[in-house]
């Protein structure tokens, strides 16, 4: 992962981080960020079929991206998969 990779990667996680407080009451630290330890995790295999997150952007919720994403990534990747969300995230479980 590049380092411009590595830049966009956290500022997403932060924008998901910012969205996913509303259900985990995670907060910011002393810095304004809410951090995540796992980001180098997401360079170690190539081929691996796994996921932490999937978000879509409130500016693009109810327009079919999410569905149309997590569509090819199922189909490009065929085989189980396990979805799990927080219980008392409604949307997610809709979704």
């Amino acid at each position: 992962m590049s380092v411009d990779e590595k830049t966009l990667l956290i500022r997403l996680i932060e924008l998901y981080n910012y969205e996913f407080s509303a259900f985990s009451n995670d907060d910011i630290n002393e810095y304004g960020y809410y951090g995540y330890d796992h980001i180098d995790d997401y360079r170690k295999e190539v081929d691996a079929r796994y996921f932490g997150e999937f978000f879509v952007m409130l500016k693009y919720r109810r327009m079919g991206s999410g569905k149309q994403v997590a569509t090819q990534l199922f189909d490009l990747h065929r085989g189980p998969w396990e979805v799990c969300n927080w219980k008392n995230n409604v949307s997610a479980g809709l979704f």
